[in-house]
């Protein structure tokens, strides 16, 4: 192990654990004071099995139960359904507005994002390949939603900035989008622009 990966590892736990350092440190410095001011460590030992040892048991099932709380929470979160939200930019960096917009579709997997967000704007224009600026994907979310449609799943966003407007939006007037909703059985439709929707 490198010096810097040991260094980017002390500093996380640091960081991450900031709280246990410090409850150890202050137990530390609680021992020392009381060894400092000649309290016997029978004494210590005594009321350490009199008094803490009942709350730190308690306290050992209260975290147990926690994290067993966490992962169950984790492992749900796991296996919700994935939703992506793909959105369509076009301009430059000054004027970006959005073009292009297709809402909560299917999501198999997050690493699948760019590629279906792609394919999605592809078919929602009728072309093969569109010319959008790589370099810029932008990703959000992963955050829960249930607010929608009462389904509860993990949403996602990824922003594509095209370089070049496709043939079949070429016209579309700077106050419009072209969105694309579920259940995708139809064609996307020309909307007017919401600014509070730029990320669906």
């Amino acid at each position: 192990m490198t010096i810097a990966r040991l260094r980017s590892m002390i500093g996380f736990a640091a960081r991450s654990r900031r709280l246990y350092f410090g409850a150890l440190a202050i137990l530390l410095c609680v021992l020392a004071i009381l060894s400092a001011v000649g309290i016997e460590m029978t004494t210590v030992g005594k009321f350490w099995t009199d008094h803490f040892d009942p709350f730190a048991g308690m306290a050992v099932l209260i975290v147990a139960v926690a994290i067993w709380f966490g992962e169950i929470r984790q492992d749900w979160y796991d296996s919700l359904p994935c939703r992506l939200t793909v959105v369509f930019q076009h301009g430059d960096e000054g004027a970006v507005r959005e073009v292009m917009r297709c809402e909560r579709a299917g999501l198999s997997s997050v690493g699948e994002m760019r590629a279906l967000g792609q394919q999605i704007g592809a078919q929602m224009v009728g072309e093969r390949t569109l010319d959008f600026c790589a370099p810029s994907v932008e990703y959000h979310g992963g955050d829960i939603d249930d607010k929608r449609d009462g389904a509860v799943y993990r949403h996602y966003t990824v922003v594509l900035r095209l370089r070049k407007l496709p043939a079949a939006i070429a016209d579309l007037p700077s106050d419009e989008v072209l969105v694309w909703r579920a259940p995708f059985d139809g064609e996307p439709t020309r909307e007017r622009y919401l600014q509070g929707d730029r990320l669906g």
